[in-house]
């Protein structure tokens, strides 16, 4: 019994301990690898896995692993193998009060999808805590603000200072559609048209296009210059819109916004890394995808 009060004790403590200084144990993301971690912890659950674990907590960490391109507008400017995240799954039930926390240096959310899940953040120390209630249900480590302006890839970083100066900002698109038939995407384009009317003639519009993962070369571009095309053939004025190459996706994808004068651009959202995309030599006739 004494064994096991002492074992609960240090688990407190190092509970207790979680905020002090920067990282995990020793392991700080951007600025340890996966061989200091093993040292630290040792080996994850599956040979070259991110799953390890513990006696009092299963860790996930997360480890970079492709280098700064051209067209990923994510990622940090670090060597493969190094730490990017920490998320921390205690074993034994952790009461927030235990933490000794000083809340007024967090940012609360509460999560709108799951009730009564409120994650409290620390994101100048890249430190946050999810809890139900009064218990703690994991910790995450990740970038400290301070290194970002040294360490995010340069996209990245153009991207977040475009995000803070209010001049791009993540909206759901007006309306989106897949590699249809030209006949198919023509009726969206007259949809999406007859509702312009619906908003200020001095509007913006923009057209995000991305190419698939196995994609033709300049796809993306050429496919926001046909929507492009017929908009115009429709009556929508030429200096109302924007193209925008958004990268890759999973298949090729069109999506149209409209933004009021004064409101920020929207983001692209690439979900496949520029270098896992093959490009295709023979494009004529090729339909991919479907609509959604």
């Amino acid at each position: 019994m004494t064994k096991n009060l002492w074992i609960c004790f240090l688990a407190v403590l190092s509970m207790s301990t979680l905020v002090q200084g920067q990282g995990w144990r020793g392991i700080v993301p951007l600025h340890s690898t996966r061989k200091a971690v093993e040292r630290l912890i040792g080996q994850p659950l599956k040979p070259g896995g991110t799953t390890y674990d513990l006696p009092n907590e299963r860790v996930n960490i997360g480890y970079s692993a492709v280098p700064c391109t051209k067209g990923w507008p994510y990622g940090w400017n670090v060597p493969p193998g190094t730490v990017t995240s920490i998320d921390v799954f205690p074993k034994r039930k952790v009461m927030l009060s235990e933490l000794h926390l000083d809340l007024t240096k967090f940012t609360s959310f509460n999560n709108p999808h799951l009730q009564g899940e409120i994650h409290y953040n620390n994101f100048e120390e890249g430190f946050s805590i999810r809890g139900e209630g009064e218990d703690v249900v994991s910790f995450a480590y990740f970038p400290r603000i301070r290194d970002h302006a040294s360490l995010l890839c340069p996209e990245a970083a153009e991207r977040e200072s475009e995000i803070k100066a209010g001049e791009k900002a993540a909206v759901p698109p007006f309306m989106s559609y897949s590699d249809i038939s030209s006949k198919e995407e023509q009726t969206r384009l007259k949809i999406f048209a007859d509702q312009l009317r619906n908003q200020s003639s001095n509007s913006m519009i923009y057209i995000i296009g991305y190419g698939g993962r196995h994609a033709c070369p300049k796809e993306a571009i050429s496919r926001t210059e046909r929507a492009k095309s017929y908009l115009i053939k429709l009556g929508v004025s030429a200096q109302r819109i924007v193209q925008i190459n958004g990268g890759y996706a999973e298949s090729v994808w069109i999506e149209l916004y409209v933004a009021e004068p004064g409101k920020p651009k929207p983001l692209a959202h690439p979900d496949i890394y520029p270098g896992d995309v093959r490009l295709l030599t023979n494009c004529a006739g090729k339909t991919r995808g479907r609509s959604r």
